[in-house]
This record gives C-alpha cells, sequence and structure tokens, in this order.
C-alpha cells in the first residue's frame, strides 16, 4: 500500500513539474542556447532534464514515507489510545519515551 501510494506521489510530481519546466525550457531561444551557444554547451539537455526531475519526485515522495507518515501514524495512534484509555494512557505513554530518551 505505502509502496504504491509513494509511487503514484512521484508520478504525479513528476508529471507537473515536467509540464513546468518543459514548458520554461522551449518558451523562447532556451533550448538553442542550451543545446548550441558557448563553451558550454549541454549535450542531451532534455534527457538530464528529465532525469533530474525523476530524481526529484522519486526523492520528495520517499521524504513523505519517511518522515510524514510516521508522525500521522502517532497522530492517529494517540486519538485511537485516548478514546480507549481517556488522555492519560497517551501522556504516560509520551511521558516515559521522554524520561527514556534523557537517560
Amino acid at each position: 500500500g505505502l509502496k504504491y501510494e509513494t509511487s503514484m506521489l512521484s508520478l504525479h510530481f513528476r508529471k507537473r513539474l515536467s509540464k513546468h519546466v518543459h514548458r520554461e525550457y522551449l518558451s523562447g531561444v532556451n533550448f538553442y542556447k542550451a543545446s548550441n551557444i558557448g563553451e558550454n554547451r549541454i549535450d542531451n539537455a532534455d534527457q538530464r532534464v528529465t532525469r533530474d526531475i525523476e530524481k526529484l519526485c522519486d526523492s520528495l515522495s520517499n521524504l513523505y514515507a519517511t518522515i510524514f507518515k510516521p508522525v500521522l501514524d502517532v497522530a492517529l495512534f494517540t486519538h485511537k489510545l485516548s478514546a480507549v484509555l481517556s488522555f492519560k494512557g497517551p501522556m504516560l505513554i509520551f511521558v516515559y519515551y521522554g524520561i527514556s530518551g534523557i537517560f
């Protein structure tokens, strides 16, 4: 489930960012400048841009899976635990985690 959601998130990021970058890249003479003018010509610029966008979007979607998903899990677990045990249960657990983290 999480791998599928991460892949779909990466795909949506990549689709939107690719449209934006290609719109900017193909406007005016940017493509010509990057490919043909000066000593710093970029070989296969379109392929490089596409590959960099793919790497960025994969990294951003993995960031969701490694940071935001655990925070959401803790929040949902706390809510469910407080519904069963009142707020004393989660507070005791968080105090225990805090004390064990200090010592």
